[in-house]
């Protein structure tokens, strides 16, 4: 029970400190499903202007290109984006998700405050031999949650999180934590072959 305890504050001081210090400025903050599914097209780490400028967002999109567009499997899940949501660049994903963006060749994570619920999408295509390690780090993330929400369950979010997946499909790893699960997957199945 003091073990939980301790996650569970910990957990909080972890959400308090990303949502109070960043404001989810050092991450993109999303305001539109277009945004969510084109801000970062296989990469991420790049500044506000990076973003705005369309010589650097061609440069990204080339950077790490890919034959799967998992932009578009983003636009269809954020088809109504939850308040707080949030778009992880490499920063965050090494110091609030704990990987490392060495063991990553692609991704794609946008993640809630937690303020307003929960609404996570985690595709990460990861560098070869690095497959367990994000495997890990997604279900520590995942337990982290489902703890946290249980004692702050807002907008349903223990629900969705009680119910979220980790999983692997053809060269990807993918977090769902999401209301509508089916239709999450659908689009991931729809775009990442088996």
């Amino acid at each position: 029970m003091a073990k939980r305890s301790t996650l569970i504050i910990l957990f909080v001081i972890l959400l308090c400190s990303i949502t109070i210090l960043s404001g989810c400025n050092i991450a993109k903050r999303v305001s539109h499903v277009a945004e969510a599914a084109e801000i970062l097209p296989f990469s991420s780490g790049e500044t506000d202007d990076a973003a705005t400028s369309e010589d650097a967002l061609e440069m990204s999109v080339n950077a790490r290109a890919s034959e799967t567009d998992i932009g578009k499997i983003i636009g269809e899940i954020y088809s109504e984006v939850c308040r707080g949501t949030c778009v992880a660049d490499d920063d965050i994903l090494r110091d609030v998700f704990l990987i490392s963006p060495d063991d990553v060749l692609e991704y794609r994570v946008l993640y809630t405050t937690g303020v307003y619920g929960v609404q996570d999408v985690c595709i990460i295509k990861p560098a070869e031999g690095c497959k367990e390690a994000i495997l890990e780090q997604l279900r520590q993330w995942k337990d982290n949650r489902t703890a946290f929400f249980e004692h702050y369950d807002v907008n349903n979010a223990y629900e969705i999180m009680k119910n979220a997946e980790i999983y692997t499909q053809g060269d990807y790893i993918i977090y769902l934590a999401v209301a509508d699960m089916d239709a999450a997957k659908a689009s991931v199945d729809k775009y990442i072959p088996y």
